[in-house]
């Protein structure tokens, strides 16, 4: 089996077995949109190389982020958004070298703001809006922090300090205004494409579809302080 796609099935509950891990060549999952509770399997993140999508997103899951990312997996879409998932966000996700999406919004993660995914070479969304992120948000720790990040959401959750203006030098995609347009879609699985939920205009909102013109920076309801930068007019992809 490649592909299990079993997304906005209501009656769909009980836990997800771990006995998923036994399909080696899966290259898709989706399990979002049901009532499936209890512990996300820890063998997700390293049973197999094939897989590409990883959508739970919208259940009732508990506990932890699996804590081990093997190397060289192949993961593009990682999507846990709606949860009640608490712990930290593990370091071993910069084995994700081809992740594209990160969405971990809406959920109980009480972390400082994880500067590791800063090294992704991949990453185009990232999402870590409505959780627990605490304490300062320092600068980038390297020079070619989030090079191809155009979707930047860490909204409504503890954050302190000035603005961390010292991204926005680093947002290089946000920098460029005629990004050619087109839909994110799986490298290996062209059928499926890449969703996000967002505010947007004032209002919780799904785009069933990211396309790369698409640029956000959301830094509401933190408790940042001092001046907006003047960089923010450089920002020609917002």
């Amino acid at each position: 089996m490649e592909v299990l796609a079993l997304a906005s099935n209501s009656k769909l509950t009980g836990e997800i077995s771990s006995s998923v891990c036994n399909l080696q060549f899966l290259q898709l999952l989706d399990l979002s949109n049901n009532g499936f509770s209890g512990f996300v399997p820890q063998c997700l993140g390293n049973f197999s190389n094939s897989l590409s999508i990883l959508n739970l997103g919208i259940n009732n899951l508990q506990g932890t982020i699996f804590s081990t990312f093997s190397k060289g997996n192949n993961l593009g879409y990682l999507n846990l958004n709606g949860n009640e998932l608490e712990g930290k966000i593990p370091s071993s996700i910069i084995n994700c070298a081809m992740l594209e999406v990160l969405d971990l919004g809406n959920n109980k993660i009480e972390d400082t703001f994880p500067y590791f995914l800063q090294t992704l070479p991949e990453l185009h969304v990232l999402v870590v809006k409505s959780n627990k992120l605490h304490s300062f948000m320092n600068g980038p720790t390297t020079n070619d922090s989030f090079p191809k990040l155009w979707i930047f959401d860490i909204s409504n959750n503890n954050l302190s300090g000035s603005l961390p203006t010292e991204y926005l030098y680093s947002l290089k995609a946000l920098m460029v205004y005629d990004r050619n347009s087109i839909y994110m879609m799986a490298r290996n699985y062209s059928q499926y494409d890449f969703s996000i939920r967002v505010t947007w205009k004032g209002f919780k909102t799904k785009f069933e579809k990211i396309q790369s013109t698409l640029g956000i920076l959301d830094f509401s309801n933190n408790n940042f302080t001092g001046e907006i930068p003047k960089l923010l007019g450089k920002l020609n992809g917002l």
